[in-house]
This record gives C-alpha cells, sequence and structure tokens, in this order.
C-alpha cells in the first residue's frame, strides 16, 4: 500500500515537473537546468519501480490497444531521452558544456523532442482514460486530449519564438575575416535603436528586430551594418 502510494506521488511530481519544464522559457535559465536533472533523475526511478512492464513486454498477448500503447511508451521515452541529452549538450550553468555542442541545432531538437513527448503523453493518457471512461465522457476526454495537444503542437513554438531573448556577442561576432575594398567604403543604416527610447529592461525577442550584448540594445540593421563596416574596413554613419 505504501509502496503504492509513493508510486502515484513520484508520477505526480514528474507530471508537474514536465510541465513546468515545457514552460522553460518562463524560467531562469539555471532554474530550467536544475529542474530537468531533478526530473531526469525522478524518471529513472520511475522506471526502476514500473520494471515489471519490461518484465512482462513479452508475455500475454497483444491486442490492438496493448500494442499501440506499448509503441506510445516507447517512443514516449525515447523523445525523452532526445529532450534530456540536448539539454545537457546545451547546459551552460550546471554542467559542463560537451564537445559536440556544435554538431547540430540542439536547441530545435530539444524543442521538437518536448512537443512530441507532450503529444505522446496526452496519447497516452487517453489510452489509459479508455479503462475507466466510457460514452460521452469518453468523447469529451479525447477532445480535450485533442485540444491540448494541437495547443503544444502549435503553441510552444509561437511562446518560444515571443519568449526567447536574442543575447548576442558583438566583439565575437564581428572578428571574421576581412576583405580589401576598392576605394573609400561608406555603411549607412537606419535602425529604431537611437530613434526609440527603449527602458532598460526591454525584451529582445527573436520576433522583434532588437538584440542584446548583456545590457547593450542593438538593432539587426546596425548589427548586419557593423559586420559590413568590420569586414570592409568602412566607415559608419548611422
Amino acid at each position: 500500500m505504501i509502496d503504492s502510494q509513493a508510486k502515484k506521488f513520484l508520477d505526480a511530481v514528474l507530471l508537474l515537473l514536465f510541465f513546468v519544464e515545457l514552460g522553460g522559457m518562463f524560467l531562469p535559465t539555471a532554474a530550467h537546468e536544475c529542474l530537468g536533472i531533478a526530473f531526469m533523475i525522478l524518471l529513472i526511478l520511475h522506471n526502476v519501480k514500473n520494471r515489471h512492464f519490461y518484465a512482462n513486454i513479452r508475455r500475454g498477448k497483444y491486442s490492438a490497444r496493448r500494442m499501440a500503447n506499448t509503441v506510445c511508451v516507447f517512443l514516449f521515452a525515447l523523445s525523452l531521452s532526445a529532450a534530456m541529452v540536448s539539454g545537457v549538450v546545451m547546459s551552460k550553468n550546471i554542467l559542463p558544456q560537451i564537445g559536440f555542442a556544435d554538431v547540430c541545432n540542439w536547441r530545435s531538437l530539444h524543442l521538437g523532442a518536448a512537443i512530441f513527448s507532450l503529444v505522446l503523453l496526452f496519447v497516452h493518457l487517453f489510452f489509459h482514460a479508455g479503462k475507466y471512461i466510457h460514452g460521452k465522457s469518453l468523447v469529451a476526454v479525447s477532445a480535450l486530449i485533442f485540444v491540448l495537444a494541437a495547443t503544444g503542437i502549435f503553441g510552444l513554438p509561437y511562446l518560444d519564438r515571443w519568449y526567447h531573448q536574442v543575447n548576442v556577442d558583438k566583439s565575437e561576432i564581428l572578428r571574421g575575416e576581412k576583405i580589401a575594398a576598392p576605394g573609400r567604403v561608406l555603411t549607412v543604416y537606419f535602425s529604431r535603436v537611437g530613434n526609440t527610447d527603449f527602458p532598460p529592461g526591454v525584451d529582445a525577442v527573436s520576433g522583434a528586430s532588437i538584440m542584446k550584448d548583456r545590457e547593450e540594445i542593438i538593432g539587426n540593421a546596425e548589427m548586419i551594418a557593423l559586420i559590413v563596416q568590420d569586414i570592409t574596413w568602412a566607415v559608419k554613419n548611422p
């Protein structure tokens, strides 16, 4: 009885952490990483406590429902593994950077794995809900699951786009190769920065025309002009 209650409590904590981590764009990076590590540890414990599932995987007959649920569980595990591996690779505060951090777009993989995990979680819940509810209630739950899954698919990338700050290192960007441009080169650009009185705490997001180098606000057009100026040894004229 105690072990059953402990498993339910563990499942509830995992579910809560899962949804909190889905909103990682609203959390400080260090907090997101700490909660991610806690989720990894609890997930391993969850699998240890449910080891009978793996022990019975080859026993009994497989109906269409059992087959679909089993495939869903393994795909869910695979997507969570992809989310955790990509999270470890991108870690900047808790875990050291891994040597293959530049091999692929880990951030896109991380977000995609999170969305896929969310959809599979709802499918998994649907299979279990069918054991306890029927008729109109099952139809209502199915509709709710569909809406929540669709919200995850389309809503998370949207939120990530608008709440992900674009932080750059200007000195690192302006360290490229130089070219010998003929004559004298003048770069001219127009930018909101310098013409708009932005508050000090303004958010720089990927959908806007500004980015930040620490506390310095930089316009996209200005950044492009600075790159051209650096490459060609041009004179800047904002």
